[in-house]
């Protein structure tokens, strides 16, 4: 399920996370989580979180059409005042990728 508000490159750091999580379980681990992963529906989540994310994890042009919007008002007030922390968005360093993986790294 996509998230409007999310950056691409959030939603790629929550997709390698959970990619991590899931090569790290054992084959019993495994076998006691019974989910289907359905993907590639198009399907949006409408639900805005009551934290603020760092301004790199935060689609740009979906905050400017929504910010003025009164019913989010109270949850986007903070919104892009967060800095980036250090190797994301524009504190990105010069030999990462567009995913933060350095260049000379294997994903």
């Amino acid at each position: 399920m996509q998230s409007p508000w999310q950056s691409d490159e959030l939603g790629h750091i929550f997709h390698t996370l959970y990619d991590l999580w899931r090569a790290a379980l054992t084959m019993k681990q495994k076998k006691r989580f019974h989910m289907i992963q359905v993907t590639d529906t198009d399907h949006q989540s409408r639900r805005i979180p009551d934290f603020t994310p760092y301004t790199f994890g935060i689609n740009a042009d979906w905050l400017e059409a929504h910010k003025g919007a009164p019913e989010y008002s109270h949850l986007l007030s903070e919104w892009g005042a967060w800095e980036d922390p250090e190797g994301f968005g524009s504190k990105k360093r010069e030999h990462q990728d567009d995913q933060g993986t350095p260049n000379d790294e294997v994903d």
